[in-house]
This record gives structure tokens, sequence and C-alpha cells, in this order.
């Protein structure tokens, strides 16, 4: 029995219907409509809902801010095999430092995608969520104060 073979038996939507109701990233909001959301950390949209699940999908993408609110960091799920069996090699993280304008790690949001064959609809949910986390991470530069002059009366 080689390395990885049992997690490769293993169908999805099997592992959905047990995760769906008692997963411990879910999170259940009872009031008005119930909402269901999701903490995983490689679920763009937080929504608990099968196709942007990052525990079930092979390629799963993500986006984070970065430690102490500086930059933020693409999150990738590892596709190879011998990595399932090692939940800390299981994400790969590329760190975008905050002076970086967001046409630059948009661009390459998008060729990581485009190279590694990843879903389009991650794609979307990871470019919102790294301009709001980069938009929420400007400084607002302070306005100078008016002083002014009281001029004198002329007679």
């Amino acid at each position: 029995m080689e390395k990885g073979s049992y997690y490769d038996s293993l169908h999805s939507d099997l592992v959905w219907a047990c995760l769906r109701k008692n997963a411990s990233f879910l999170v259940k909001q009872k009031s008005g409509k119930p909402i269901f959301l999701s903490r995983e950390p490689l679920n763009p949209l937080n929504k608990h809902m099968y196709i942007y699940s990052g525990l079930l999908n092979d390629k799963a993408l993500s986006v984070e801010p970065n430690k102490n609110n500086k930059g933020i960091v693409l999150l990738v799920k590892n596709t190879s095999k011998t990595s399932r069996n090692k939940p800390a090699c299981l994400v790969n993280r590329i760190c975008f430092s905050p002076r970086r304008p967001f046409s630059f790690i948009s661009q390459h949001i998008k060729r990581f995608v485009l190279k590694k064959k990843y879903r389009p609809d991650l794609q979307e949910a990871a470019l919102y969520r790294a301009r709001l986390f980069l938009y929420s991470q400007r400084t607002t530069k302070k306005l100078p104060v008016k002083r002014y002059v009281k001029k004198k009366r002329s007679q």
C-alpha cells in the first residue's frame, strides 16, 4: 500500500457528507434566516459550501492579511500527493509587501491562477479579499490644521 492511497480512495462527496453539519470551522447564525459560515483558512468567501471548502478541493486558494496588518499573504493549497500526510506542508504562503500597489498583486494572482490552472471563481474571490485588506491597511495622512490670522481693521 503506497503512501497517500488511503486519502485517494476517499471521495470528496463522502467527506462533505461527514463535514457538512459537524465541522470545527463551522459558524452558525440562527437569528432570522439561518446562515452557515466557515473559518477555514483556504475558504476565500468564508461560506460553508462544498465548492469553497479548502479541505475537500484539491486546488484551493485564499488571501489573508500579513502579520501586524502589513501587506497580504496568498495562501495556496499544495497539490502534491506526498503533502497530504503532512499538514504543516499543506499550505504554501506567498507574501506581498504593503508597498506593492494593488495592480502588481492582482497581476501576480491572475498569472498564478492561469499558470497553475486554478479555478477562476477562486481568483475573483481572492482579488476581492486582497483589495479589501490592502485598502483597510492604508494609513490616512493628517491634514494640516488651518490657522486663521485676524486682520487688523483699517481706520
